[in-house]
């Protein structure tokens, strides 16, 4: 019992919603025409009075065309109270107390009304490929009052249950190249999408599909074994790849702490550390030479500028004597 409570009030917005649309006919909207009528008036883009029909007419049950894309909708819902159940359980309520009855039930406060005639439309038409066309086209047409097309795209077709076959035929239906209709057959629609799928003709049979699909599938089943690689080679060429990434980073570290030496900012005794460092993060690397100041420098200049040969009355002499004069000892010391 309590399931179908849940299950009635579920479907409670679709009774007031459909029996809304029902009433379209006959039951007006804002402008004050009824909501499916053919006359409603507006504006052209000069400003003179116009009509516009969101109706077809016709003698067979009620079929609906909506646009329920955007924030507006043809019909609108409003719910100032949601669905709540509510029970009368207690001994001190009269209902117990009286006659020993339980009540049950569900209350909300809920309505249903009509919002922009612009986005519906209503026939009473034999619902048919050309006069769903029609509804269509005459919904895309729909102009606000300074003739600005309003963008208007059909999204829902609502049918009662003795058009449901009818609307399945409809939107189930194929142009033809001479631009007629015929309606879809499901078969050879997927055989044609699966012969596409495998690269076959677009006529191929549903033998031939078959055949192609049944051949994959083995396929897949059974791989080729020449065209994977075996997971030893793959790893061994793995190891290999990142050996020479390691040994091609240790030789860019090494030269760079090299030059780093050379300019001064490192002392030989610091040289293991900064090749360690510049190898595992070069960045912290650069940082450190950005924030030093280069003050080893000393231990790496010459003694004497390069071509140096000593003071001009000893113009000749060799490198050794002039060591020797820096030194205050007498030429050709060294050389005993």
């Amino acid at each position: 019992m309590f399931s179908e409570m849940g299950h009635l009030a579920r479907n409670h917005p679709e009774e007031l919603i459909f029996g809304l649309l029902a009433d379209g006919f006959s039951t007006s909207c804002y402008d004050g025409q009824n909501f499916f009528d053919t006359d409603h008036p507006q504006t052209d883009k000069s400003g003179a009075p116009v009509t516009v029909s969101n109706r077809q007419a016709g003698t067979g049950p009620s079929w609906y065309l909506m646009d329920t894309s955007r924030a507006v909708r043809p019909i609108v819902w409003q719910e100032r109270e949601p669905y709540d159940f509510v029970s009368k359980t207690s001994p001190s309520d009269d209902n117990v107390f009286m006659n020993n009855e339980f009540l049950y039930g569900v209350g909300a406060r809920v309505n249903a009304g009509f919002g922009l005639w612009q986005l519906a439309f209503g026939s009473n038409a034999e619902l048919t490929p050309e006069n769903y066309a029609a509804a269509r086209a005459a919904m895309m047409d729909f102009r606000s009052d300074d003739g600005r097309v309003l963008g208007v795209n059909p999204t829902t077709l609502v049918v009662p249950p003795a058009l449901e076959s009818d609307a399945l035929h409809v939107v189930n239906t194929e142009l033809t190249t001479t631009g007629g209709s015929k309606p879809a057959d499901p078969n050879t629609s997927l055989i044609e999408r699966l012969a596409a799928l495998m690269g076959l003709a677009p006529d191929a049979s549903e033998e031939d599909v078959f055949t192609a699909l049944e051949s994959l599938l083995t396929d897949v089943a059974k791989p080729d074994p020449k065209k994977f690689v075996p997971i030893e080679a793959l790893q061994e060429a793995l190891l290999d790849r990142n050996t020479g990434l390691a040994t091609m980073s240790e030789d860019r570290a090494e030269a760079r702490v090299k030059d780093a030496m050379q300019r001064g900012y490192i002392s030989p005794a610091m040289k293991g550390w900064a090749t360690a460092l510049c190898t595992e993060d070069e960045a912290s690397f650069d940082s450190f030479l950005e924030s030093s100041m280069p003050q080893f420098a000393h231990l790496f200049k010459l003694a004497f500028p390069e071509g140096y040969t000593g003071p001009s009355s000893q113009v000749g002499t060799t490198e050794a004597d002039a060591i020797c004069q820096q030194l205050g000892l007498k030429s050709g010391t060294l050389e005993s």
